[in-house]
């Protein structure tokens, strides 16, 4: 059994070792942490529509021990299926004001070991039954993608930092054929519990038949035409809300320019390290899910072909 990522993430664990002893040793700013409540696995179906978010000003002790996590609480597992797949995220930060280039060796290390440990464990078998069956032999309850986030460090003269939330809109192309089989499994697993009666079972059944004979019928339609003419994409919004850092900064080459387009946005899972004060400071807000605004006309883009699932076909301007 091939165990290299137990060794990466080994290493990995040292090395968060000696970033927490250097962090005692420097000079620490400011601090934040926004808590949110554990996800829970039935929220991949139903997605939250109200997060309530609890502020805090972490310690060293605390932001190191959230680097570390990696597993499932099995106390909890007992009473409810916490989720492995929507991971816990710690919107946050830290300003360090010393140190910077220990600080930034050596979380480049812990960065360069957490991608090894997550090529490693892609490489235990093409499986991912498998996978993650040898997986948790070593490590029960690990969330694998806990475990290889990287930790973001901020080099740049902060004017104002935010977190914010946003639901992800996921992008995927993908075949008729595909879709299909989908449809086709669907309908074998379903089954009657307490939410779905043997009527509802039936009706739900002749839906998703109707629905695999449309598309079998554009599939043919498709197969007669040039494939690559005939593009088709699942677009859905994301089932867990995502925490994304808004930041502004000076120009690296001109502090006292500030006008200029100086921004950096990205996700947010993980506390920051900041290497300067935020001049102006947003922490994150309790979320309650709104109606998204729509970028662009859906329209000219795509054609829907099944909404349920957000199946559309890409619509190609004549040349």
């Amino acid at each position: 059994m091939n165990t290299d990522f137990a060794h990466y993430n080994e290493e990995q664990l040292r090395k968060l070792g000696e970033l927490h002893s250097l962090l005692r040793h420097s000079d620490i700013g400011s601090s934040y942490l926004a808590t949110l409540p554990e996800p829970r696995s039935v929220e991949e179906l139903n997605p939250p529509q109200e997060i309530n978010v609890t502020h805090s000003v972490p310690d060293v002790d605390t932001l190191v021990d959230i680097y570390r996590q990696q597993r499932v609480d099995k106390v909890h597992v007992r009473d409810e299926h916490y989720s492995t797949k929507i991971t816990r995220k710690y919107p946050g930060f830290v300003v360090v004001r010393n140190n910077h280039d220990q600080v930034m060796s050596l979380v480049g290390e812990i960065n360069r070991l957490r991608d090894k440990f997550a090529e490693a464990v892609k490489a235990i078998t093409h499986y991912q039954d498998s996978r993650s069956e040898i997986l948790h032999q070593v490590y029960p309850w690990l969330v694998t993608l806990q475990v290889s986030r990287n930790i973001r460090i901020v080099t740049e003269q902060i004017r104002s930092l935010g977190f914010t939330w946003q639901i992800p809109v996921i992008h995927k192309f993908t075949r008729l054929e595909t879709v299909i089989d989908r449809l086709r499994r669907e309908i074998t697993e379903l089954q009657p519990d307490i939410s779905l009666t043997k009527q509802d079972i039936e009706r739900l059944k002749q839906e998703r038949t109707e629905e695999i004979m449309m598309l079998s019928l554009l599939n043919d339609e498709v197969s007669h035409d040039d494939e690559n003419l005939r593009k088709f994409r699942l677009i859905r919004e994301s089932n867990f809300p995502a925490v994304n850092v808004n930041i502004r900064y000076t120009s690296p080459e001109d502090p006292d320019d500030v006008h200029g387009p100086y921004k950096l946005n990205f996700r947010a899972p993980l506390p920051l390290i900041l290497f300067s004060e935020p001049g102006r400071f947003n922490p994150l807000k309790n979320y309650v899910k709104g109606e998204r605004q729509k970028r662009g006309d859906f329209n000219e883009k795509y054609r829907s072909v099944l909404p349920r699932i957000g199946l559309v076909e890409v619509i190609r301007e004549s040349k």
